[in-house]
């Protein structure tokens, strides 16, 4: 609860006027592979991931930004199995603080920082898959955005640390395309 109190303050201190009245609604689309950390990583292999996310408050010409996002990847088991190998499957919802660290250029550099609910469930050899684990979630990383036109490409690497009994962690690593909000 002390993380959650504490993204908050961060989020209520640090927006200023300027990024609130900032153009908003951008759309950003994207996908690459997610690679499981701690617990996950012991028993499934790197994957693939779809992100979608919309940014409500600030843009990327302003400093500050919030994004919300959907994740949703497909993972591999490690089995000795050679036949159709079984997937896990992890999706979630994040709630995202971005600092960008030079707003008006054309290359710029971004931080990420926030908190979300995901869960995983664990596929298994015949073909059931085990209780989910799920829970809340703390997120970090970094990016870096191209403008392209009235659109920007970027990549960005997260940390998605702790849902789950277990805490299960992974990182996706997204190439994308934001429209809106420049």
């Amino acid at each position: 609860m002390r993380v959650h109190r504490l993204v908050f303050t961060l989020i209520a201190a640090s927006v200023s006027t300027e990024s609130l009245s900032a153009q908003a609604g951008g759309l950003s689309i994207g996908g690459g592979v997610v690679i499981p950390a701690s617990q996950y990583s012991s028993h499934d292999h790197a994957g693939w991931h779809v992100l979608i996310g919309y940014t409500p408050v600030g843009s990327p010409s302003s400093s500050l930004a919030l994004r919300v996002d959907g994740l949703f990847g497909q993972t591999t088991r490690k089995t000795g199995f050679t036949g159709s190998v079984p997937s896990s499957k992890v999706f979630g919802l994040g709630l995202n603080l971005e600092l960008h660290t030079n707003a008006r250029a054309a290359v710029m550099p971004y931080l990420l920082a926030g908190t979300g609910y995901y869960e995983l469930e664990e596929g298994n050899l015949n073909g059931t898959t085990a209780s989910p684990e799920s829970g809340i979630a703390v997120i970090g990383g970094l990016g870096l955005a191209v403008r392209l036109g009235g659109a920007r490409g970027f990549v960005e690497g997260r940390l998605i640390a702790g849902p789950g009994s277990n805490g299960i962690s992974f990182v996706p690593v997204t190439v994308g395309v934001s429209i809106g909000g420049w």
